[in-house]
């Protein structure tokens, strides 16, 4: 290119200017190649990438994926409403047999048809009260008077295992009847009962046969 200026009849210098600038715009022109052939390679990569993400989709039964996750979703509700209920279950049994606890019955038999048959009834429970139990207990009393024991009669009483709880100190209530737990109440015991005696006097639970 030099030599092309020299033969048209250019001075050193100004030939010496135009290859300056000619050298700088082919290194610009190189850098903005190499540039562009980094954004070419790239932009390969990922089209690459996109098709072989498409490749392995072709395969998969998304239908059956979209089921898989709403019959998950549908257990997965389905176990938290079942557990609210129990829990649910649970705390109205606790009230209502709290709620029943100073009262005297003949017999277990009799205890626990009067709690079921209140329990059917769905009466609601307000602050940890039982509403309208006294009504309830007055029909029951009235219509099944030999489900109850009169306190001093010389009739059988029944002593719940909870209520004997209170009777060896453990837990709060009404005592309809003092004295120590014995064998057969301890037998009638619920696992939480068991577990409560065990916490508070653990000597006399394991000399009542608790493992």
């Amino acid at each position: 290119m030099r030599e092309f200026l020299k033969a048209m009849g250019l001075e050193d210098d100004a030939i010496d200017t135009i290859m300056a600038e000619h050298g700088k715009l082919m290194t610009k022109s190189i850098e903005k190649g190499d540039k562009l052939a980094e954004q070419l390679k790239a932009a390969q990569e990922q089209l690459a990438s996109a098709n072989a993400e498409i490749e392995s989709y072709k395969g998969m039964d998304i239908e059956g994926v979209k089921a898989a996750a709403a019959d998950w979703e549908a257990k997965y509700n389905k176990a938290q409403e079942e557990g609210a209920a129990k829990i649910a279950e649970m705390e109205y049994d606790a009230a209502l047999k709290e709620a029943v606890a100073g009262e005297l019955f003949s017999s277990e038999y009799a205890r626990q048809g009067v709690i079921a048959e209140i329990k059917g009834k769905k009466l609601p429970i307000e602050n940890g009260a039982v509403m309208g139990l006294q009504d309830a207990l007055t029909a029951i009393r009235e219509a099944q008077p030999e489900a109850f024991a009169q306190a001093g009669a010389g009739g059988p009483q029944y002593v719940p295992p909870e209520n004997a709880l209170h009777g060896a100190g453990i837990g709060r209530g009404p005592q309809p009847q003092p004295g120590a737990l014995t064998p057969e109440a301890f037998k009638a015991m619920g696992y939480m009962e068991r577990l409560e005696l065990k916490e508070k006097d653990p000597t006399l639970y394991a000399s009542l046969g608790g493992k």
